[in-house]
């Protein structure tokens, strides 16, 4: 894998094959289809893992969107994400797991838990979201933090409202077995036992 960074060493993305002369790369394509043409020089490879864009100078790097291919673009880029410039390639549902696989090389796995019901939607959606938090499981905290669920105090409108649906359900089966008895002792007294 090779990975090309910008002059501030952030991480444009995956390169997918690129084009030299003389020894200089002249042309990038990354996995999400941009096509990035440089001057000489412009473009230095650090290891064999990172090329980065020079620091200084007046040259810059054009981004040609328009040169990648419309069959790929309809293909491969069902959606696009801004904040992670990378769209997905390709989605595994496998109850109780949810895989995407991304334009970048990476993947995302999620899974839902024992006491969930499998759910195709929001196992997409957790994917879309890990990945916009670093694709690492540091994005359960946001969900641990945030949506706790308020217990209700003795004697507020919640629990007195939840305790009067608890009644009027146990009311509504009392009335079904009263009905039910009812309904056998008649069928008893017509057959005479």
């Amino acid at each position: 894998m090779l990975f090309l960074y910008d002059e501030h060493d952030n991480k444009i993305g995956m390169i997918k094959s690129y084009k030299a002369k003389n020894g200089h790369i002249y042309e990038v394509t990354l996995f999400d289809g941009k096509i990035m043409h440089f001057a000489p020089g412009e473009i230095v490879r650090n290891d064999p893992y990172s090329c980065s864009i020079c620091k200084g100078g007046d040259s810059k790097a054009s981004y040609d969107y328009s040169r990648q291919s419309t069959e790929q673009a309809k293909k491969n880029d069902i959606v696009r994400f801004g904040m992670c410039n990378v769209s997905i390639r390709k989605v595994i549902f496998n109850d109780p797991a949810t895989i995407v696989l991304w334009s970048d090389g990476s993947k995302t796995v999620v899974k839902c838990g024992p006491e969930d019901t499998y759910d195709m939607e929001k196992g997409l959606a957790m994917a879309i979201v890990k990945k916009m938090a670093g694709n690492d499981n540091r994005f359960h905290k946001v969900f641990k933090q945030y949506p706790k669920k308020k217990k209700k105090e003795p004697g507020s409108v919640g629990s007195i409202m939840d305790m009067m649906a608890g009644l009027n359900q146990a009311a509504a089966i009392a009335t079904k077995t009263v009905h039910e008895l009812a309904h056998m002792a008649a069928g008893k007294a017509e057959r005479g036992e």
